[in-house]
């Protein structure tokens, strides 16, 4: 029996380890130039299109939507503010440049108020179910205590990590 075992073991490490099975990265012919060398390798243009955002739709049916390119009316209103803004004295400008800094400033605190109860502090947190997070934190510690693989540390790994998985089972089973 034995021999028959070393003989498998034998053929299936000989078998995996000839050159047959080896890997060739680059047989194929998918850039020329780098089966010439590294040097006068060309880069291609990228396939992606850079996003839009005025072009953007969305839309709950399933077929492809078609958006027109820039209206007239936009490029003309940009030509618009682009001939006013050229025609503007020193000061005009600087109250214009004062002007648009505040508004984005409030818009973007508006918005960071919004958002700032959800991720502020500790806001987060409070928002768990006390078995979840007593789930999380023995699992932490569980995790921290196998990254430093001493026997002792291996015990406590073991437990905390029981201990959490009971706390999260408590929990799911409540969801």
């Amino acid at each position: 029996m034995k021999k028959i075992f070393f003989l498998t073991l034998i053929s299936l490490l000989a078998a995996c380890s000839s050159s047959r099975y080896a890997a060739h990265f680059h047989n194929y012919k998918s850039n020329m130039e780098l089966a010439s060398g590294y040097s006068n390798v060309k880069t291609q243009e990228s396939i992606i299109t850079p996003i839009e955002p005025e072009k953007l739709v969305a839309s709950t049916k399933n077929e492809a939507v078609r958006t027109a390119e820039k209206s007239q009316a936009t490029t003309i209103a940009a030509e618009q503010i682009r001939k006013t803004y050229s025609q503007m004295n020193k000061t005009e400008r600087a109250t214009l440049r004062k002007a648009l800094k505040s508004l984005l400033k409030n818009n973007t605190a508006i918005r960071s108020a919004k958002a700032a109860p959800a991720r502020s502090g500790r806001n987060w947190w409070q928002g768990w179910d006390q078995d979840l997070k007593l789930a999380a934190i023995f699992g932490a510690i569980g995790t921290v205590a196998f990254i430093i693989y001493v026997e002792p540390f291996l015990v406590i790994a073991a437990v905390a990590l029981i201990i959490g998985l009971v706390f999260f089972i408590k929990w799911f089973v409540r969801q």
